[in-house]
């Protein structure tokens, strides 16, 4: 007597452009692409231990495929009712056959033992999905008929395939309703209708709050926050910066009147997700140029910046820490000659350095929380600033090159005001961890004792999915110390992309 229970899982292979289109028109191909192969998984793995025999019925590239030892085929037909037609003759005989999707996150083996079992009182046993359609179709015989002049990807898919069992005179079933997720809007619906299925939830909408994060990454420096980039994943900022004042402060807090004195640089910032739960953050200045009037311009390279960033918790409210370290890649010698012709004006050359000098270790960490789905999201970031390894000899002029430690605590909100554009409102405090001393290298924000309280207004327009830009203003909100006093402008634009697929996470 022949004994052969089916699952024919009808898939397409997890392709860049090739998967849940309707959810990429909102998140993008990439995004969508992570989404559609954790499901995948997620249902291969939660339905495995049914009493069945499995075959991956897909479209595409059999290389991309998640890895199982299931039999795979090829789909053939016009239709998905001529594919599934298709797919059930190509396996052969059997006793009862069951066809799934990848799209219900919620599939498991109890689903599938249930379903063999009603097969043994009717004819076909159906899985309503909550858009109208079904997430599963079982049967002990096809017929094409079934599936004749469905109005696919409808509303409609269940109610006209119930008329179909209707007139081949068979009786159907209905198991529990399911959710497909084909769009944002199901992500947010889904709820975990057990324990098992929690990790998925979490791990959908971990996707997504990434993607709406990402283009809300424009500090100027160390990442912050406890969001932590997926693997493979590359964000990267070029930022302008500019700054024009006549106010300086000196290490005790005193306003002096200056000459006018400009700023400007170009940097480079990115954060890769190297492997899971790691990210490595790069924050390069890659030509600082400082002029006050009367003297001639100076610039070069500033101090560049490297940290690893661990993710140690995730969840609603991610946390990461961080080690980073601050290499004296700028020239902290940088001096420039007078060359106006005011007899009365000191000619005695000005410094106008681009780094310190000196190598710095920052401790960071930080927790994020996404208000999703509404689109804003807060984050809190603290870092201390091991400092007293002077490696040039013009620093060590200065108390034998010595530093006293320091600070910074940040916090960061954002929300998403219009379907392309966010706002940023940022407050932090930049300081000496104790008491600054006079006679070391200090200067404009290098060296000893800088110390600010400020804010940073940002607004971020996303081009699409993968390009933004974004334009920050930013100044002290009391007086400041060991620095030039003004507003900050940044314009930057951003890119991320993502290096390889995740499918094999």
């Amino acid at each position: 007597m022949l004994s052969r229970n089916i699952c024919i899982i009808m898939c397409k292979a997890p392709e860049l452009g090739k998967v849940k289109t309707r959810l990429a028109a909102n998140v993008g191909d990439e995004a969508a692409l992570q989404v559609y192969s954790a499901m995948f998984e997620h249902v291969l793995l939660r339905t495995a231990g049914a009493p069945c025999e499995f075959v991956i019925c897909f479209d595409g590239s059999e290389d991309v495929l998640p890895k199982s030892e299931y039999i795979t085929i090829r789909q053939r037909g016009n239709d998905l009712g001529e594919r599934i037609c298709n797919a059930v003759e190509d396996v052969g005989k059997f006793e009862k056959c069951v066809v799934i999707g990848t799209d219900a996150p919620f599939l498991d083996s109890t689903t599938l033992c249930n379903t063999f079992d009603q097969l043994l009182s009717c004819e076909v046993v159906i899985g309503p999905s909550v858009d109208g359609g079904y997430y599963l179709v079982g049967f002990n015989t096809v017929n094409s008929r079934l599936f004749d002049q469905i109005t696919w990807s409808s509303d409609q898919v269940l109610l006209e395939t119930l008329e179909r069992c209707t007139e081949l005179g068979w009786r159907a079933e209905l198991l529990p309703p399911m959710i497909d997720v084909d769009t944002l809007g199901d992500i947010v619906m889904l709820q975990a209708p057990s324990h098992d299925h929690g990790e998925i939830v979490t791990r959908l909408r971990a996707l997504i709050t990434t993607l709406l994060i990402v283009v809300c990454c424009t500090v100027p420096s160390m990442a912050d926050g406890g969001w932590i980039r997926e693997q493979g994943q590359l964000i990267g900022k070029v930022a302008f910066q500019t700054l024009s004042t006549t106010r300086a402060y000196d290490l005790d807090g005193a306003k002096t009147t200056i000459s006018k004195y400009s700023l400007w640089s170009v940097s480079l910032y990115a954060e890769y997700g190297l492997m899971k739960d790691l990210m490595l953050v790069l924050n390069a200045p890659m030509y600082r140029s400082s002029k006050i009037d009367g003297f001639n311009a100076v610039g070069g390279i500033g101090d560049l910046a490297i940290e690893a960033r661990y993710g140690i918790i995730k969840g609603d409210w991610p946390i990461s820490v961080g080690l980073g370290f601050e290499l004296p890649t700028g020239d902290e010698q940088a001096f420039v000659a007078y060359s106006g012709n005011d007899p009365e004006a000191d000619p005695n050359p000005v410094r106008l350095p681009t780094g310190d000098g000196e190598l710095n270790m920052w401790i960071n960490a930080g927790i994020s929380h996404s208000f999703w789905p509404t689109e804003a999201f807060v984050s809190f970031d603290a870092g201390y600033n091991v400092r007293g390894l002077a490696v040039s000899d013009f620093t060590r002029q200065y108390d034998n090159g010595q530093f006293t430690n320091q600070y910074r605590v940040s916090l960061k909100g954002g929300y998403k005001v219009l379907s392309p554009l966010w706002v940023t409102l940022s407050v932090y405090r930049f300081a000496t961890a104790g008491t600054p001393q006079k006679g070391r290298f200090t200067f404009n924000g290098l060296g000893e004792g800088v110390e600010y309280n400020a804010w940073d207004l940002g607004l971020i327009y996303a081009v699409n999915n993968s390009l933004s830009f974004s334009v920050d203003v930013s100044t002290a909100f009391t007086a400041p110390r060991a620095i030039y006093g003004g507003a900050n402008v940044f314009i930057g634009a951003l890119y991320n992309i993502s290096l390889f697929s995740q499918s094999s996470q």
